[in-house]
């Protein structure tokens, strides 16, 4: 319709687009049977016990359900990870373990032809590597890691998260190395990207989008200071925080409540680097006065300093939930004085 085309428009205007900024996408791993080379803590820990040289081999893995917005949340899940010629002449147990599932791992000959019609190949498809190898080589593969943004594939949602961790993930994932993850990653969490993604990707037909990099990289993202970009950067620890967070953060209030109510304002914040001169005619700006009642807690350890962060997450919350707060009565205003593009985005 008119009126969306018209916000579309607008972010439009915005010259930078994701692909222009210094990132990296990559797809996650592709095994080519998961049964076999997907394993729990206790596999793990027997295989190191019987032969140490396995650990450099075993990475922690993320599956695509262990992404959701703005956190990961690790399952106990590891990826046998051996490379196109790598060397496993001292990895025998390791190899007898996959040798249990060798009839599905064998890479397809290029020449196979079915004994029967309808036989099908038991094996994994052609490719230039070994049976207990995984199948794609990715050369990228240090890149797990580093610090990196991650997320689904196919989503109905924006599913974006910061991984320090250095996590492995596999191919119903992405993964983006660069520069101010935390930024790039408050924009395309928020409801604004969300609504824009909708525009531009594929739909998968069963009511999900495809995340793909093509479509990704087509987003435009504005441009800041590296001062501008702190008060976005501080809210996406505050959310990872508290959705991480086991034990309640507040008394009053749930932790998913309380998590939602920071995305508000991660959301405002983000209306404003797009439609900034038609926030200020309307008088429903928020970032200054967002700089002002956030406090950072990323030089603070979350295992030894956590209660130290819940206080100060706990102070912020509740100034921002005060009945005079101007920050929340101006994101209260939004449907009201900003019906055309604002609200077309809340409600689209």
């Amino acid at each position: 319709d008119k009126i969306s085309e018209k916000v579309k428009q607008i972010i439009e205007k915005v010259p930078k687009k994701l692909k222009d900024w210094d990132t990296e996408i990559n797809y996650g791993i592709k095994s080519g049977c998961n049964e076999a080379f997907y394993i729990d803590e206790e596999t793990k820990r027997k295989l190191i016990s019987e032969n140490s040289l396995c650990s450099n081999h075993i990475k922690p893995l993320l599956r695509g359900r262990d992404i959701k917005r703005f956190t990961t949340h690790y399952n106990g899940q590891y990826l046998i990870f051996i490379r196109r010629n790598d060397d496993v002449s001292n990895l025998k147990n390791l190899l007898e373990y996959l040798n249990g599932y060798k009839e599905r791992l064998d890479p397809k000959p290029v020449d196979w032809k079915p004994l029967r019609n309808g036989e099908k190949w038991k094996g994994r498809k052609s490719g230039p590597y070994k049976w207990y190898e995984i199948q794609d080589n990715v050369a990228y593969f240090k890149d797990f890691e580093r610090i990196k943004i991650v997320w689904l594939v196919l989503s109905d949602k924006a599913t974006f998260a910061i991984d320090k961790e250095g996590y492995y993930t596999n191919d119903s994932t992405f993964i983006m190395l660069g520069e101010n993850l935390e930024y790039l990653c408050s924009i395309l969490n928020s409801k604004l990207c969300e609504w824009y993604f909708d525009k531009i990707a594929t739909s998968s037909g069963v009511g999900t989008n495809m995340w793909k990099k093509v479509y990704i990289e087509q987003i435009p993202i504005p441009e800041i200071s590296k001062t501008e970009m702190r008060p976005f950067e501080i809210l996406v620890d505050y959310v990872t925080f508290i959705k991480k967070y086991e034990e309640r953060i507040s008394p009053y209030t749930p932790n998913d409540h309380m998590a939602a109510n920071f995305e508000e304002i991660i959301d405002a914040c983000v209306y404003e680097l797009y439609f900034k001169e038609h926030m200020k005619e309307k008088e429903i700006t928020v970032i200054n006065e967002v700089t002002e009642l956030l406090k950072p807690i990323d030089n603070l350890d979350e295992k030894t300093q956590a209660k130290k962060i819940i206080r100060i997450i706990n102070k912020v919350y509740d100034e921002y939930k005060s009945t005079d707060n101007i920050i929340r009565r101006r994101i209260l205003d939004f449907p009201v004085k900003s019906a055309d593009i604002i609200n077309v985005i809340q409600n689209g």
